[in-house]
């Protein structure tokens, strides 16, 4: 009996190497991306904190209606766009036009998935009291 492989089991064995390792190789790309992406969320959700604690230092009357858009930001976040929208509302949160003690800032910061799945952004909302 002849102990050793043939051409034909050396063959298939680099094939199935070959197979594997691929599918290993191909996983680290994805895993960059998730990274990237988690990265990108957490930028943004610093850009918004950022933005929220400069209107939140202002007093109430310095704080004006509107909505104010930045897109995009200045270097280095070029990829990333902010909305700002500032309201009236009401005791029930709802939006009112006129003059009710209470402002509603809401803080939207976007930016282009490294996932190509589409634009993300990250909301923050903040309601700021008369005192």
């Amino acid at each position: 009996m002849n102990k050793g492989f043939t051409l034909i089991e050396a063959l298939i064995a680099i094939f199935v190497l070959t197979i594997g390792i691929s599918a290993v190789l191909t996983m680290f790309p994805f895993g960059l991306q998730v990274g990237n992406f988690s990265q990108m969320t957490t930028m943004a959700s610093q850009l918004a904190q950022a933005k929220t604690e400069e209107i939140v230092s202002k007093s109430y009357s310095d704080i004006s209606l509107g909505t104010i858009i930045e897109d995009p930001l200045d270097s280095p976040f070029e990829s990333f766009s902010r909305e700002t929208e500032v309201t009236y509302v009401d005791s029930s949160l709802e939006y009112s036009a006129v003059e009710t003690g209470l402002k509603k800032v809401k803080i939207t910061v976007s930016f282009n998935s490294s996932l190509k799945i589409s634009k993300k952004s990250v909301e923050i909302i903040t309601l700021i009291a008369e005192r």
